[in-house]
């Protein structure tokens, strides 16, 4: 019998309930299916990390002292320097957890300041932070920088705040702003940390003399105390220090840039006298427009002495100074009478390296004044010479004959004294050697600017046993192919080369 229309309707509405059952379980199957896998997933994920975590409880890392990682990293960061370090130590701290903790929680890993990743400095100025309370590490070169305006002044100033923390400060400049921040802070701050000090001002010739610190109290450098400071430059820049107060300074070096550096003499013999443990004095013209004259004894500075420091002078006379403990002297490019008048009043009796390089003025009157048969450097070992050869008068011969008797090493630069190539001294010297016996005793002779053939004819105009037993030598004054003197003085003694660029740079 057919199926009646309702019959017909309520099957098909059944068939269509049993199609939306099976669609929905097979969705329901779908989705049980996908969250069996992702949790299958985060079974796989928290077993692995149950082991990396288990294989961290036990590795060896764990088991060791933080204080030893630490003494671990330091053979690796601590070698660098600078911007350097700071990049490894950074790196570092990115490895885990551990090795976090132990470089961002060891000061001295952060002790660098440099300021080369350029404003806003956030390197440096995390390294000021994180270094808490240990010494820091100064070495900044502004020269290299673009400009100079609000983030260099603003880390300049939070510097400041911590220069009493400084063991090395090394800082060059070309504008003389970031001195009046930072070396009135060195006045007041002690420094018991302090080991050098150095600080280089390169101005142009333009502003040379003009708008430098105001420097009318003369006051001690550092607080009145830097019991560890044992090197210290200052270039260009004045800074009114009338005493160091470190009773350690062994190395002091004055280079003068600017027509108003020049401090009065009674307060630079103040210096010196200060110092009982200084071996090593370099006094240097570097730049234009300074001049030294008599007026400088009169306790002024190049404008010359007023009638008040003349008056002093003559009831309160400079006394003659004596530097016993002085090994090394220097005197590069000063004016030759500022030296006559620093020698007649300073007397070096252990003076055992020697260095006076002229390039004009009358440098005899420093030869007549070191030289003779009492000579003011009797105990020189190590010698080097610039412009004094030029002179032919015989005073050269006697000062090399008198002051030269212990002289085993001898440095003769030649590239900046042209009258060299006009008047042949050494050829004066060969014909005077087998009469005077110039320098006996020397082992050493290194020459900037001199041929290998002229230095092989110096030295063959030596007697056999006085003939030195090494020479040093540029490799430019080597480059001339045609000359034979190099194969010489290979085959007869040991030959060096010097390293570096400079003209008067030994190795």
């Amino acid at each position: 019998m057919p199926l009646t229309a309702a019959e017909r309707a309520s099957l098909k509405a059944k068939l269509q309930s049993v199609d939306r059952s099976i669609t929905e379980s097979y969705d329901e199957e779908i989705q049980l299916t996908y969250r069996l896998n992702v949790l299958r997933i985060e079974r796989q994920t928290l077993l692995a990390e149950r082991n990396r975590v288990q294989n961290t409880i036990q590795a060896p890392l764990y088991g060791l002292p933080t204080e030893i990682i630490t003494h671990v990293m330091s053979f690796v960061i601590l070698p660098f320097s600078g911007s350097v370090a700071f990049k490894v130590a950074n790196a570092l701290s990115h490895i885990c957890h551990r090795w976090r903790q132990a470089v961002l929680y060891e000061p001295s890993f952060w002790t660098h300041i440099t300021m080369k990743e350029g404003p806003p400095y956030d390197a440096s100025q995390i390294c000021l932070e994180r270094s808490g309370a240990q010494s820091l590490q100064v070495d900044i070169d502004m020269t290299k920088m673009r400009k100079y305006d609000e983030p260099e002044i603003k880390f300049l100033l939070k510097l400041a705040s911590h220069l009493h923390r400084c063991r090395t400060f090394h800082f060059t400049a070309n504008k003389l702003h970031p001195f009046e921040i930072l070396l009135p802070a060195f006045a007041k701050a002690p420094t018991p940390h302090l080991r050098k000090f150095e600080v280089f001002c390169f101005l142009d010739e333009a502003v040379q003399g003009r708008d430098m610190p105001n420097t009318s109290q003369p006051t001690a450098a550092f607080g009145g105390e830097a019991p560890k400071l044992g090197t210290m430059t200052i270039s260009g820049v004045h800074v009114p220090w009338a005493t160091f107060p470190t009773s350690n300074l062994q190395s002091l070096e004055f280079d003068f840039h600017s027509s108003d550096v020049q401090r009065s003499c009674r307060t630079f013999f103040g210096i010196l006298g200060s110092v009982n443990s200084l071996k090593s004095l370099t006094v240097m013209q570097g730049g234009a427009g300074l001049r030294f004259n008599d007026r400088w004894l009169g306790g002024s500075s190049v404008s010359g002495p007023s009638s008040n420091n003349q008056s002093e002078l003559a009831t309160n006379p400079i006394r003659r100074l004596t530097l016993p403990s002085l090994t090394e002297l220097v005197f590069t490019f000063t004016e030759c009478e500022f030296t006559c008048d620093l020698l007649s009043l300073l007397s070096f009796p252990n003076v055992q390296k020697l260095t006076l390089e002229y390039l004009k003025g009358d440098s005899a009157r420093v030869l007549d004044l070191i030289g003779g048969p009492k000579p003011s450097f009797p105990n020189v070992t190590h010698l080097r010479l610039l412009g004094l050869m030029s002179i032919s008068d015989g005073r050269m011969l006697s000062f090399l004959h008198h002051a030269g008797k212990n002289v085993t090493h001898f440095h003769l630069n030649a590239v900046r004294c042209p009258t060299l190539k006009r008047i042949p001294m050494l050829f004066r010297w060969m014909a005077m050697e087998r009469r005077t016996n110039l320098l006996p005793k020397l082992q050493e002779i290194s020459t900037d600017g001199i041929s290998p053939t002229e230095l092989r004819q110096l030295i063959q105009a030596r007697t056999p046993e006085s003939r030195p037993k090494r020479v040093v030598m540029r490799r430019r004054d080597c480059a001339n192919p045609e000359d034979m003197g190099v194969q010489w003085l290979m085959e007869n003694l040991e030959v060096q080369y010097m390293q570096g660029s400079s003209d008067t740079e030994d190795d």
